[in-house]
């Protein structure tokens, strides 16, 4: 792709070695497919904070909502210093425009999620909490899209950071006025997308662009792209899209499809087999404008070909 979303990523996930041990995690995925469809931006706040590759491992104690971040053998206590580099960072990373970003499982400064915080006894481990870096930047950027490199195996996960990166992506170019679509044109071919997270939300955002309140959209948009696509709204939108080409496709293909909805409904097949299954017929039958509504092709589905997700 000439044009890419910039997205931010922990550096170790794309080959640097930049782990307390030096160990190499990266991952193949990322590095080999995502980054032909996205800008990546490596950030590893461990070294940009100054610490040495090897360096003792680090960890997180006290508190699970402000713990503390301290050397493992050393105990020294980082977390000022560490604040005090996100801080900064944080700025940093606002001039970029991030429209989304992949951080690494566990980590004490990276973890999205369960991430290990330690009784200050010393003993086993209290509860499960965020990293440093990821804590902050979600309180930052709340309604930008994060998931963890582990979720990459998810397809629902996964799915649902590539359709929001995308499409918000999409969204700020039109804004910008450097997209082929306006408003209209990005609302029109995004509805369906809308409709299967939240009807009344969609309706909603029918009304802003009437009143042409475009940044309450543009901000609506993200909101409603975080929320997960419902099974059921799912499946009404493809029985429509279904029923748009009943006169076009015979018999057979209307029954094949029929099913593959079914299956979907049922969670027996994923929405990546439904779609491409659709894609194809609508490419056959010359259906072009079903082809291009972003329910189908919110992003390069040769990324998820690629993936083993």
């Amino acid at each position: 792709m000439k044009e890419k979303p910039t997205v931010g990523v922990s550096a170790c996930l794309i080959g640097r070695s930049f782990r307390y041990n030096g160990q190499d995690v990266r991952n193949a995925f990322i590095s080999n497919v995502l980054s032909r469809y996205m800008r990546l931006v490596p950030v590893c706040p461990e070294v940009e904070m100054g610490l040495p590759v090897p360096r003792e491992p680090i960890k997180l104690i006290g508190k699970i909502n402000n713990p503390c971040l301290i050397g493992d053998h050393s105990r020294e206590d980082l977390t000022f210093r560490m604040q005090r580099w996100i801080n900064a960072k944080l700025v940093e990373l606002e001039k970029l425009t991030l429209f989304g970003f992949i951080f690494k499982k566990s980590s004490p400064s990276c973890g999205l999620y369960k991430v290990k915080v330690w009784h200050e006894s010393g003993g086993g481990y209290l509860r499960m909490g965020k990293g440093l870096f990821a804590r902050a930047f979600r309180e930052r950027y709340p309604w930008l899209p994060a998931i963890q490199d582990d979720e990459l195996n998810c397809f629902d996960r996964l799915d649902q950071f590539l359709e929001r990166v995308f499409m918000t992506w999409r969204l700020e170019k039109v804004f910008a006025n450097t997209f082929e679509e306006n408003f209209y044109e990005f609302h029109q071919k995004s509805y369906c997308l809308f409709i299967c997270r939240n009807p009344r939300m969609a309706e909603m955002l029918d009304e802003f662009l009437k009143t042409s309140k475009l940044d309450t959209y543009k901000k609506c948009v993200a909101r409603l792209l975080a929320v997960p696509k419902n099974r059921r709204l799912t499946v009404y939108c493809l029985s429509c899209f279904l029923q748009g080409i009943a006169g076009i496709i015979d018999q057979k293909i209307f029954t094949e499809l029929k099913n593959l909805i079914f299956r979907y409904e049922k969670g027996s097949v994923n929405f990546l087999e439904v779609r491409e299954k659709f894609l194809s017929i609508f490419e056959r039958d010359f259906v072009k404008e079903f082809e291009n509504y972003y329910f189908f092709n919110s992003y390069p589905l040769t990324i998820l070909i690629n993936s083993k997700v």
